[in-house]
């Protein structure tokens, strides 16, 4: 029996794949893991956490690397791979480079795109970039496009993909968020940098935030604006703000600048999965332009402000679990404040059911997979 090919780019990619790997082995399909490199220590941290392991694994990043280059070497590197192995049909997921490239490169190969978390859209090409026109480019090659909620369904179909190559089925990170609560209770953090805070994040009186910002779009102009906001409110209120720092470079030198002299910020390396869930349990509120965390947040009851002028997560925004806030620094020092202070606005928020998903994603993309093939 031939094998599917599950291609993992990123540590979100990771995450919401693993779920599907896991259904996959509990039915007995045969699977092989490849890592891309795209975010490879990252990603290969996550799979021991689901029991996972990858059989390929390839070395595509370098420094400073563009867009093209990191595309160029993909389309080498999985040509090969595709040509070694007779795979089934290949699973990606979401609207990395690594998804995209790994899609084109199946369909260049005649080999089925199985597209997961299919039909997200913002309707503008460059936000965010590139992965509003990387998700476009899969739905086109997709032999079958697994969508999380109605609205992304509803946008494909307005792109005139075909209704038969569409299916509803939530959205596989809270499968992840499913099989990880029980043991993140249990679970202590593994950063020194928040075992020393333990104090803050334990005091009831001390607001906690978790800042996160990593888009393309926002870099340099966008995280220096929220930073001074971020600046002003620790000033004027009694909040404390986390913030794992992405390793672009890129990000992190603009970040560290700014908090250089601010304590009330502590300033974080790329966090451990878990360590990042625990984190997210223990904030009051969650500032990020991260789309994982607009989906991660409503399992764990905390309101999110989105730090994008789009989101191609409306559901979020519709059940009332988010706001659209970008990057303006008075908007978004002003709409954090009156979260923070508004007890009625805070609970209303706080308390929505999480619009991506029930945590039997999985089992629904496998039960349609041998549906596709027994005919």
């Amino acid at each position: 029996m031939k094998s599917y090919l599950v291609v993992i780019g990123t540590r979100p990619e990771a995450i919401k794949l693993a779920p599907l790997c896991m259904a996959m082995k509990t039915r007995k399909i045969k699977y092989k893991i490849l890592l891309t490199g795209q975010h490879k220590d990252m990603a290969n941290d996550v799979l021991p956490l689901f029991g996972l392991k990858a059989d390929f694994i390839l070395n595509t990043m370098g420094k400073n690397q563009t867009l093209a280059r990191l595309s160029s070497k993909l389309f080498n590197e999985l040509d090969k791979i595709f040509i070694k192995n007779n795979f089934q049909g290949v699973f990606v997921q979401g609207d990395t480079t690594s998804s995209f490239i790994a899609g084109i490169s199946s369909f260049y190969n005649h080999l089925p795109v199985y597209h997961i978390e299919a039909g997200l859209r913002t309707g503008t090409i460059y936000s965010p970039f590139p992965e509003e026109f990387n998700r476009k480019g899969l739905s086109l090659v997709a032999e079958h496009n697994f969508c999380p909620t109605k609205k992304s369904k509803e946008n494909l179909l307005g792109e005139g993909i075909s209704n038969n190559k569409i299916s509803v089925v939530g959205n596989t990170i809270v499968d992840a968020i499913k099989h990880f609560k029980v043991q993140l209770k249990k679970h202590t953090f593994s950063s020194k940098n928040l075992q020393k805070k333990q104090d803050i994040l334990n005091d009831e009186n001390i607001k906690k935030i978790l800042l996160t910002m990593h888009r393309r779009e926002n870099h340099q102009h966008g995280i220096e604006q929220v930073c001074s906001a971020i600046n002003k409110l620790t000033s004027d209120l009694q909040v404390h703000v986390f913030f794992p720092i992405h390793p672009n470079p890129n990000v992190k030198k603009v970040v560290e600048t700014i908090f250089k002299a601010n304590r009330k910020v502590t300033l974080l390396e790329p966090l451990t999965y878990f360590d990042l869930l625990k984190l997210m349990n223990k904030a009051d509120l969650v500032l990020s332009d991260s789309g994982g965390l607009q989906e991660e947040s409503p399992s764990f009851n905390k309101p999110i402000l989105v730090l994008r002028d789009s989101t191609e997560r409306p559901e979020i925004i519709d059940a009332g679990g988010g706001l659209l806030v970008g990057t303006n620094e008075d908007k978004v020092y002003n709409v954090t404040r009156e979260i923070l202070e508004n007890k009625k606005k805070y609970k209303e928020m706080s308390g929505i059911k999480n619009p991506f998903g029930d945590g039997n994603t999985s089992m629904r993309i496998i039960n349609k997979i041998k549906s596709i093939n027994e005919k």
